[in-house]
């Protein structure tokens, strides 16, 4: 095998610029004139075409205040999501004026927890066979000849998913929040390279902050990473989000190429699902809590077009719990 076509087959990290300008591209700028609308902005600029579905929704939203609770469940009370899709022209005719993404992301500084995990292109033969790769970090060809690459390989993290967790812990707890990550998401998907990243801002006198972040399949022994990507958002809310509303504004779409359902999961919390005629799936939670704060949760499932059964039993795991209490129960005899 030629030096060059070697090359080609072992392992080696991937850049992956996606989340970069994904968070770049979707900034997002609140109406501060009128902090009792809880209307949610969202912006998907044009000439980024990822994820047609993808937005970030709420994350100027102002912080509130929470005590983060020990308990694995939390109780809240959950509201259904309404989503507007405009064009860039529809939305100044309505608003007045276009949003301005450039300046507010001047004002943003980034802090991060992790770190996370890279992808990797692993060694492969002609016909696309994953290549045996050593303890000793040899490549092994069919043929038996092994070759032994002059940098080192990377070697994924064993304790990849517990890391991301306490990751996750860090984060939230930074914004006053428990982590509210599905567990399912930890223990089956690896934290993106990047880890948390926490997003701040102070506009007309209000601290604001939110995190996004990717987990990615987990997949060191196919090196099929994309096949299933995650994006969990979430936004902190001084107000209730009871009658919150976002906007998505992007040429390239209308709210005809959703479909749009709710999903109640296990603990009873109302999650509303927004699916893209190209697969991709956006679940929102909005929630409000006397304990732990309101806030507004988007998670986006890509890859998971014909997998609703597994987009339910991840929200399952969504550590809120409905606050309804029977208090009769409560009553001893």
């Amino acid at each position: 095998m030629k030096e060059r076509d070697l090359r080609k087959v072992l392992t080696k990290p991937t850049t992956d610029e996606t989340m970069d300008q994904k968070i770049t591209d979707s900034l997002l700028n609140p109406d501060l004139n009128d902090m009792n609308s809880n209307k949610m902005y969202s912006r998907n600029i044009k000439s980024y075409r990822f994820s047609k579905v993808a937005v970030i929704v709420a994350a100027f939203i102002i912080i509130g205040t929470g005590t983060v609770l020990a308990a694995t469940r939390h109780f809240v009370k959950s509201y259904p999501s309404k989503r507007d899709v405009l064009t860039e022209e529809e939305y100044i005719q309505k608003y007045g004026s276009a949003l301005n993404v450039e300046e507010i992301y001047e004002e943003v500084t980034k802090k991060y927890f992790g770190p996370g995990n890279k992808k990797l292109t692993l060694p492969r033969d002609s016909d696309g066979n994953l290549l045996e790769v050593t303890d000793d970090g040899y490549v092994v060809f069919p043929d038996g000849s092994s070759y032994k690459p002059i940098y080192e390989l990377y070697t994924p993290d064993p304790d990849r998913h517990e890391k991301a967790k306490k990751s996750g812990d860090e984060a939230f707890a930074y914004m006053g929040y428990p982590n509210l990550v599905p567990t399912y998401i930890y223990d089956n998907y690896v934290l993106g390279e990047k880890g948390f990243c926490i997003y701040e801002t102070t506009r007309d006198g209000y601290d604001k902050k939110w995190t996004m972040t990717e987990f990615f399949k987990d997949a060191y022994d196919t090196g099929d990473f994309s096949s299933e990507v995650i994006y969990v958002t979430f936004s902190p809310a001084e107000h209730s989000t009871k009658n919150s509303t976002s906007i998505l504004v992007d040429d390239n779409t209308t709210k005809d190429d959703y479909a749009y359902s709710t999903y109640t999961t296990k603990g009873g919390i109302l999650c509303s699902l927004s699916k893209h005629v190209d697969g991709n799936i956006i679940a929102d939670i909005n929630f409000d809590s006397d304990t732990i704060g309101n806030g507004h949760m988007m998670i986006e499932f890509i890859g998971f077009s014909n997998k609703m059964d597994t987009v339910k039993e991840i929200l399952d795991t969504l550590p809120l719990t409905e606050d309804i209490v029977d208090y009769q129960d409560t009553i001893e005899e």
